[in-house]
């Protein structure tokens, strides 16, 4: 599916921010892991992948974007608890999982998913246009 001049605008954001970011680390020291990790996870930039796993922190009702399926179906979801459980992720790690309500084929099933694992986004700008680009958003 071709993208769309509004698609690629997006992935030229995503990219400059990208390069801003890695320039702003080697050049500002004062700014704390805890700032920059912030930063991220309010917008999403950097992520250039579905299937790149991403520490987003995700609020109670927040509407998401899950991978459901190996073959990559992508739907849409909403966090329905702020608990959180911790569990492995990939390569080993442990990460945070969230519950969340997923909404497939007409029907609503509940499932936990962590974003390092790469199964769950926010419903953002970046995560539309990744969708779309890779085909799995058609409309909106």
């Amino acid at each position: 599916m071709p993208s769309t001049t509004s698609d690629r605008k997006v992935q030229s954001r995503i990219k400059a921010t990208n390069v801003a970011r890695g320039a702003r680390a080697s050049s500002e020291s004062s700014d704390t892991s805890q700032e920059r990790a912030e930063d991220d996870q309010s917008t999403c930039s950097g992520l250039d992948d579905l299937d790149q796993p991403w520490p987003y922190q995700f609020k109670v009702r927040e509407t998401v974007w899950v991978r459901i399926q190996e073959d990559g179906k992508w739907c849409q979801g909403t966090v329905i608890s702020s608990k959180t459980t911790t569990d492995k992720v990939r390569e080993g790690a442990t990460g945070k999982y969230w519950r969340v309500n997923v909404r497939n084929d007409g029907k609503t099933v509940p499932m936990k998913l962590s974003p390092q694992n790469g199964d769950i986004k926010p419903d953002n700008e970046e995560v539309r246009a990744l969708l779309r680009i890779n085909g799995f958003l058609e409309f909106e």
